[in-house]
């Protein structure tokens, strides 16, 4: 079986692919050429059981490769395979490509996106229910706020207070309050200023400094990740036609503070900060799972945003 996912929430791809399979082999196409890859599928295919194969960044399937693909193509078209070979990415795919058209007619096609903004409660009572919690409506609301509604970093808040292992099960704005706000100080604040204006030079000797000053790297994914969203959010009102005083009232905001959004999203466009919003939900699972350094995560992700 093969199968081809575009996802905008890293973790439902996690969730997709261990309901797939287990024990994936990885590779990455930022790293190994397809072709490559597809030899030593061949190849060894001859000699070993049933493989589970996962291929990331498959960003052939969208529109910034431009990549001869003629031995993928035949691959697709033709061959059948008792291994699981799943390629991911989450840049949007080029249903225009004759390669992405080949996909879609001969395997599985598959997108995961969080759920619709109507929908979003729903979804997360009932995920708390699947661990007989429940939650009173304004500590939900205050957790969506303070994640500005992105869905990988809502779950993995909810994630926080499960493990708290409440006796009575039941999630209070209190409880929320507690588990969930941050208090900024001044190293805070310069440190997100830098980053989001993309000075590389300062966020980087900032970044230096709060790590010597044994600040919480966790507390910065969290902070940034709002405020890219806000800006996101702005910017995409802007985009609607709407006035400065209508996006105020929508969000609740002082003029001075949509002032400092609007000028800092002038900086990007909606696909960067959808990629900056995405990249720190992966950054948030990662630190919290031991998979990466926080430091070295934060410093990985300041290098890429302020480059664009």
């Amino acid at each position: 079986m093969i199968y081809l996912i575009y996802y905008s929430s890293y973790r439902l791809l996690q969730d997709k692919l261990q309901e797939l399979g287990n024990n994936y082999e990885i590779f990455d196409l930022t790293k190994t050429s397809i072709n490559d890859i597809l030899t030593e599928l061949s190849y060894n295919s001859l000699f070993s059981e049933k493989r589970n194969i996962l291929i990331k960044n498959a960003y052939l399937f969208t529109s910034k490769s431009k990549e001869d693909t003629t031995i993928l193509n035949t691959f697709l078209e033709e061959t059948k395979t008792n291994n699981l070979i799943i390629f991911t990415t989450n840049e949007k795919l080029d249903e225009r490509k004759k390669l992405t058209k080949i996909m879609t007619k001969n395997h599985q096609v598959l997108k995961l996106e969080p759920p619709k903004f109507q929908n979003l409660d729903t979804n997360l009572i009932n995920y708390l229910k699947n661990f007989n919690y429940k939650i009173d409506r304004d500590a939900l609301n205050y957790i969506k706020s303070s994640a500005n509604n992105n869905y990988d970093i809502i779950l993995n808040e909810l994630d926080k207070l499960i493990l708290l292992d409440l006796n009575d099960k039941h999630i209070t704005l209190d409880i929320a309050l507690n588990v969930v706000s941050y208090t900024l100080n001044d190293n805070d604040f310069k440190l997100i200023d830098a980053i989001t204006e993309k000075k590389l030079d300062l966020s980087l000797r900032l970044l230096k400094d709060y790590q010597l000053n044994k600040e919480e790297p966790v507390k910065i994914v969290a902070i940034l990740g709002k405020e890219y969203r806000f800006m996101h959010i702005i910017t995409s009102l802007i985009n609607e036609g709407k006035s400065p005083s209508e996006i105020s009232s929508t969000l609740g905001l002082q003029d001075w503070q949509l002032n400092k959004y609007l000028t800092r999203s002038y900086n990007y466009t909606l696909p960067e900060l959808e990629d900056n919003i995405l990249s720190l939900s992966n950054l948030d699972y990662q630190i919290k799972t031991s998979l990466i350094d926080p430091f070295l995560g934060i410093e990985l992700f300041i290098i890429k945003s302020c480059d664009n």
